[in-house]
């Protein structure tokens, strides 16, 4: 990604955004997923609506790689007057979800903060009271990835709940789950998993993951045979290999 500044906007001309329509918009270059129920013409009403004999354009554009920007630091803090909340962002580039590891790395942030009773909720919400919420993530990109906590927190406790997200981290690595935080997490993991196949919208979002990124079905079942077998040690390892505080980059807005 890249930051857009205000006079970008005013570099970009009518003929720059028509030419660009021009050579990605075409249905050449279009893919369309269609769920649940449907006539049997259903192919041609798309041909006729989205096809045609406009075919021109160039494809997709090469793949350009562009250098990382970082200000070499590790911590960042943007001072903001008066403010009484602090924004923070604790997270590192990852990978991806064609990566083996992938399954297991999801598994273990849902422990560390991927739904209400995670351990950053539990500690830094239920505990502290030093937030209303607090969620970690990975995220997919088609070329990479990355990991993040995030939450906002009273100017008077930032501090501390930077601390605390860290000690979180390092819990991972060290704490396994027991039995009941275990099942616990899997059991939420099973409900969510089948509720993302609830209906042809989402069942179309879940096809169109695989599509994306280049999957077949075994996916999911991978994901499921991860989530009936994985082991309190399992997470730990995984923690340790991905999720070490020391790789991360921390943001404070504030």
């Amino acid at each position: 990604g890249y930051r857009v500044r205000p006079d970008d906007f005013d570099a970009v001309s009518v003929d720059d955004l028509q030419g660009f329509h021009s050579r990605f918009f075409y249905p050449g270059n279009a893919c369309c997923i269609v769920s649940g129920a449907m006539p049997d013409t259903i192919e041609d009403q798309i041909a006729a609506v989205f096809g045609g004999d406009r075919r021109e354009g160039s494809g997709h554009s090469e793949r350009t790689v562009h250098a990382e920007l970082s200000t070499g630091r590790r911590k960042v803090h943007l001072e903001v007057s008066g403010a009484l909340q602090s924004a923070i962002r604790i997270g590192k580039k990852l990978f991806n979800r064609t990566h083996p590891a992938y399954h297991r790395l999801k598994i273990t942030n849902a422990l560390l903060g991927g739904y209400f009773g995670s351990r950053l909720m539990q500690n830094i919400r239920q505990d502290k009271g030093y937030t209303y919420g607090i969620s970690s993530n990975i995220i997919s990109l088609v070329r990479s990835g990355y990991f993040f906590i995030g939450t906002q927190a009273g100017t008077d406790v930032t501090e501390a709940t930077k601390e605390e997200v860290y000690k979180e981290l390092h819990r991972l690595r060290e704490q396994p789950a027991d039995r009941e935080e275990l099942n616990s997490l899997v059991s939420y993991l099973s409900g969510s998993f089948l509720r993302s196949f609830d209906g042809p919208y989402a069942q179309s979002e879940r096809f169109k993951e695989l599509l994306v990124f280049g999957l077949d079905f075994s996916h999911y079942e991978e994901y499921l045979e991860t989530l009936k077998t994985i082991t309190a040690e399992d997470i730990m390892e995984c923690a340790r290999l991905y999720l070490r505080e020391d790789d991360m980059t921390e943001v404070v807005a504030g």
